[in-house]
């Protein structure tokens, strides 16, 4: 504090007793006594500076000693495990899928094996066979076991498309499904193969895959071998909780495209145009329909023109498991699903 020279006030504080000190931080004038408290409360206030700083002091060497302690590195831990989770989710979805995929195609090559068994044995107990029929079960034999060993129906793929870093795993699956159930006026050929249209002049006539879809990714692929010029064909799917009916375009669940103008069906509501679908097929194209359980979509894509369509299913309406869903309409036309 200074001693004032100059006309001296009265204490700030007190407003009773003239000053003697003018405070050179704060320019207050204060008398002895307030003078002495002002001091005071100033040494406590740099008590407590003090001990910010020994605290920030001791923050600083906690940290150089301890920089996994600090909060953002916390944050980093957190986003690795919640990662890794999912990448363990992901995988573990992938092995799932893939024996489930495995088993079928096992069993698939199985029955095959067992039909050619069969013939076998009655040949040999016969003692009834011929040259051609000798060259037939080798080249039987041959196919099993090729397609035992490659499982060309099911692969293991890394989405290049992505965007982050790590690649999203995911297995696809091309079934061997056939047509199993019908109703109206189709006929089922070639052990399921095959639907040709035997109503006249035309009617609509449905079928339903053998097989059910309520995980993963499976592909199919149709060759329409018969087409009506008038062109109505339905490629999609149906759920299995509802009663198979003849008219894809109106039944409740209903997913796809109709081959004729440029009908989507969702939900068994005709949508023309839908995601921009045109409709282009012809005699003897092929066609493939993916069925996506996980994205929840099916998708069209045509073989020679290489034009792809997507709708998206919606559960409360269309619930797993879904099934394949074929539809025929004009007398003589005839649908073939590959294997």
């Amino acid at each position: 504090m200074a001693l004032s020279t100059t006309k001296r006030s009265l204490c700030k504080k007190c407003s009773k007793t003239l000053s003697i000190f003018i405070c050179p931080g704060c320019q207050s004038d204060l008398c002895t006594e307030h003078a002495n408290e002002h001091r005071e409360e100033l040494a406590r206030q740099l008590e407590k500076v003090v001990l910010d700083h020994d605290q920030l002091t001791q923050l600083i060497v906690d940290q150089k000693s301890e920089p996994h302690h600090h909060p953002l590195m916390k944050q980093i831990n957190e986003w690795e495990t919640q990662s890794t989770a999912k990448i363990h989710q992901v995988a573990e979805d992938a092995r799932t899928l893939l024996l489930d995929g495995l088993n079928t195609h096992t069993n698939n090559i199985s029955e095959a094996l067992k039909r050619i068994t069969q013939e076998l044995t009655k040949a040999r107990t016969d003692s009834n066979f011929i040259e051609t029929e000798l060259v037939e079960w080798t080249k039987k034999l041959n196919d099993c076991k090729k397609n035992l060993q490659e499982s060309s129906t099911i692969g293991v793929h890394q989405d290049d498309k992505t965007t982050s870093f790590i690649s999203k795993i995911f297995v696809s699956v091309t079934a061997n499904d056939v047509f199993d159930r019908l109703i109206g006026e189709i006929q089922i050929e070639e052990m399921g193969h095959v639907i040709v249209q035997r109503a006249s002049p035309y009617s609509h006539t449905a079928v339903l895959g053998k097989f059910e879809y309520t995980t993963g990714e499976h592909r199919f692929r149709f060759k329409v071998e018969q087409y009506h010029e008038n062109k109505w064909i339905f490629f999609g799917i149906l759920s299995k909780n509802v009663t198979l009916q003849a008219c894809p375009h109106t039944t409740s669940s209903s997913y796809g495209w109709v081959a004729r103008g440029n009908e989507v069906v969702l939900n068994g509501s005709c949508q023309p145009g839908y995601n921009g679908y045109k409709n282009e097929m012809k005699v003897n194209d092929t066609v493939s329909l993916c069925v996506n359980c996980a994205e929840q979509n099916i998708s069209l894509v045509n073989e020679r023109t290489q034009c792809k369509y997507e709708i998206p299913v919606d559960l409360s309406k269309c619930p797993f498991p879904w099934q394949l869903y074929l539809g025929l309409f004009y007398l003589g036309d005839r649908v073939r699903i590959l294997p």
